[in-house]
């Protein structure tokens, strides 16, 4: 996604610590982030395994908080499609919607969000006026 390097660099400067949970495997989320240029900003990378369910299990998500010594109410997941929503509220947390190629606002305005934004862009001033 465009813009996403920029916007991690923020949230990084903020202090905020990011993870990666997808339902990719976690070496190739590994691989596609460092193609990116993005592996960096992330203290965790999770991914289903064999003692690693999928989400929306939330297995994943508290595995990261784990790491990182967060607390689920002050852990956001930021992701792009209704199993993200789902993934989140399982585990405790907030979340928000981002809509891109994987599903659009209409698609995801019936997934239960704190906020449904249309561009990752968006994500540094809602966390500002939010958190």
């Amino acid at each position: 996604l465009p813009g996403v390097a920029e916007v991690l660099s923020t949230l990084e400067a903020r202090g905020s610590m990011l993870a990666v949970a997808s339902n990719k495997p976690p070496d190739f989320s590994r691989l596609i982030l460092e193609a990116k240029g993005v592996a960096r900003f992330f203290r965790a990378i999770e991914g289903p395994g064999p003692a690693m369910p999928a989400k929306p299990d939330p297995a994943m998500l508290r595995r990261a908080m784990a790491q990182a010594g967060a607390d689920p109410s002050a852990t956001l997941v930021v992701g792009d499609m209704e199993v993200d929503s789902e993934f989140a509220r399982a585990g405790g947390c907030g979340v928000v919607l981002i809509a891109s190629g994987s599903r659009s606002r209409a698609e995801l305005e019936q997934a239960d969000a704190d906020a449904l934004l249309d561009d990752i862009g968006e994500l540094p001033g809602w966390l500002a006026k939010h958190l």
